[in-house]
C-alpha cells in the first residue's frame, strides 16, 4: 500500500511522492490518475480503469481509496492487486465441466476488452475482443453497460453456450460465466434416455401380456 498526499487548500507545495506519481506527463493520463480524480470527486473507493496490454505486459490493477481526517480529504491510499490472485479465482472451473469459462470484461474507448484469461486463451487478458456496436458478442457488449442476462448466447470463443452475463459495479467490470450448450444438455439427454429405457422395460411386458391374453 502507498499513500498519495493531497496538498491542503492554499498550500502550493506538493509532496515528492505525489509529484512523482501523478504530476509527470507519463502519469497525468494514467488509470491511477483518473482513479484518484474520481475518488477526489465522490470519496468512494475505485478500481483503476482498464487499459490495454503493452508489449505483452498486463497493466497493474490498483484499488484507490480516500484518506479522510474528520470531514477533510487529506490523501489517497492505493493498493496494487496481483493479476495472479484474480486469475486464480476466475480460472477455478469447479462445477463448470470441461467447457465452462469465466471471463472478466471492461471497456477501453470503443473496444470491449477481456480483463482475465479465458479457458482457451491464457493470454486473453487486457486485449480487445469486440468493438462496441458490432453484431458479434452482443451480451458481452451489453453487460459492460449494465444489462444483465441469463440464458443461451454465443460465448467468447464463438460456441453456443448457456450462461450468465452480469456487471459487477464494485469492479466496474462485466463478468461472463458460460458452459457449452452441448455439455449442459448432455445431462438432460442422458436422463431422458434413462427414463425412456425404464419406461420401455416397464411397458413392454404389459403390452406383450395384453397381446397374448
Amino acid at each position: 500500500a502507498r499513500e498519495l498526499s493531497l496538498p491542503r487548500e492554499g498550500d502550493t507545495s506538493e509532496s515528492p511522492l505525489l509529484h512523482r506519481s501523478l504530476g509527470e506527463p507519463v502519469y497525468a493520463s494514467s488509470g491511477l490518475a483518473r482513479a484518484v480524480e474520481a475518488v477526489r470527486r465522490d470519496r468512494t473507493t475505485r478500481l483503476t480503469p482498464a487499459t490495454l496490454t503493452s508489449e505483452g505486459i498486463r497493466p497493474s490493477i490498483e484499488v484507490v481509496g480516500p484518506l479522510v481526517r474528520g470531514e477533510e480529504l487529506v490523501g489517497f491510499a492505493a493498493v496494487t492487486l496481483d493479476p495472479a490472485d484474480i486469475d486464480a479465482i476466475v480460472t477455478d472451473y469447479t462445477g463448470l465441466g470441461k467447457t465452462g469459462d469465466i471471463v472478466g470484461l471492461a471497456t477501453v474507448g470503443p473496444q470491449v476488452i477481456a480483463t482475465t484469461p479465458s479457458r482457451a486463451n491464457p493470454n486473453l487478458a487486457y486485449t480487445p475482443i469486440v468493438k462496441r456496436g458490432d453484431e458479434r458478442l452482443r451480451r458481452y457488449q451489453e453487460i459492460v453497460s449494465g444489462s444483465p442476462f441469463r440464458g443461451r448466447a454465443t460465448d467468447i470463443e464463438g460456441h453456443d453456450a448457456m450462461g450468465a452475463w452480469v456487471r459487477i459495479p464494485s469492479l466496474g467490470w462485466g463478468l461472463a460465466v458460460t458452459q457449452h450448450a452441448d455439455e449442459v444438455f448432455a445431462v438432460a439427454r442422458a436422463q431422458q434416455s434413462v427414463v425412456t429405457t425404464v419406461a420401455l422395460v416397464a411397458i413392454l411386458p404389459v403390452a406383450l401380456l395384453g397381446f397374448f391374453v
